[in-house]
């Protein structure tokens, strides 16, 4: 692999270490979900901020947004009744778990997230305030359907409505729809963990992986730490993580190594941006095998803005945006 080291800040701060590593023994990560998001977030931001410095607006900026999301999807109902099955051979053929049927219906909660998110997305986003504030009375008057609102989340196109524009639309039903998602994706764990998955996509709903993880692994029988680490990827849909091949493109499948290759800072090494010649994109990734405590993914894919930066200018693009990214 061919690395290059681009123009970062420097951490005054390294990450704690730890020799063992964290554990994991299921096919999805061991973050557990029951932990106080809001305060994790807080405590994630507000330690990269010490030891980052030039990132804190960027962290004021975001950080309420991720909490929204956080308090939103704590908050929802979750999947409602019997917990779908995988279709026969759904492993081997790469059939994800909701193939054909999808998500339940979230639209009625729509109303009430947005009626949190839109200030939140005004403060992180001031270039859209004045889209938001259209969206904002459209709502208002009825001007926009929500069941219109989540189609436009999953893709479909919704005709928007005055003074918003189509892209502004799809963004903030993104958002709005996301945390329904995601709770009703973590109810749905459990399936997964009988459902080996070797694929590049979501195991939950197919979707594309927006960030990475390297994390030890433990054999639970004799507490005995494998070396290295299993990387796990992360769906941008609904935040299930699932085992992939540490060299492989998660997103053309190629696996040369001499055409694998990565973007790190000297002074942040952990963090990094997997590139592939071969496609010309490239995934952030985080090398948690070190450490203690695991960070929220979106706090840590926020802290690596400037390597997205480096990898744009060196020629490749993300196989998923993040919203702070984007464009």
């Amino acid at each position: 692999m061919h690395a290059a080291t681009p123009d970062t800040p420097a951490a005054t701060t390294a990450a704690t270490p730890m020799p063992g590593g964290n554990t994991i023994s299921d096919e999805t990560s061991a973050i557990d979900p029951t932990q106080n998001a809001c305060l994790r977030l807080r405590e994630d931001a507000a330690r990269l901020a010490r030891e980052v410095p030039p990132l804190r607006p960027l962290l004021d900026a975001f950080a309420p947004l991720l909490e929204a999301r956080a308090r939103l999807r704590d908050a929802a109902p979750g999947w409602a009744g019997p917990l779908p099955c995988p279709a026969p051979g759904a492993s081997t053929k790469g059939i994800p778990l909701l193939s054909g049927c999808g998500f339940q219906d979230v639209s009625e909660h729509l109303p009430a997230a947005l009626e949190l998110l839109l200030p939140v997305l005004n403060g992180a986003f001031p270039a859209l305030a004045p889209e938001l504030a259209a969206l904002r009375r459209a709502l208002d008057i009825g001007g926009i359907d929500v069941v219109a609102l989540v189609a436009s989340a999953g893709g479909c196109i919704a005709p928007p409505p005055p003074g918003v524009s189509a892209e502004v639309l799809s963004f903030v039903a993104v958002e709005a729809v996301r945390p329904f998602i995601e709770r009703q994706a973590r109810d749905l764990a459990p399936v997964l963990r009988a459902m080996p998955w070797a694929r590049p996509v979501c195991p939950t709903c197919g979707g594309t992986p927006n960030f990475s993880r390297l994390q030890r692994e433990r054999d639970d029988s004799e507490f005995i730490t494998g070396h290295g680490g299993v990387r796990f990827l992360h769906c941008a849909t609904c935040a299930t993580e699932w085992r992939y091949k540490r060299v492989s493109c998660p997103g053309c499948g190629n696996e040369e190594p001499e055409r694998l290759g990565l973007l790190a800072a000297q002074e942040r090494p952990f963090e990094r941006a997997d590139t592939c010649d071969a496609c010309k994109r490239y995934i952030l990734c985080l090398d948690a095998t070190e450490f203690i405590n695991l960070p929220d993914p979106s706090v840590s894919a926020l802290a690596m803005l400037p390597l997205e930066l480096q990898a744009r200018q060196t020629g490749y693009l993300p196989l998923v945006p993040q919203p702070w990214s984007a464009g």
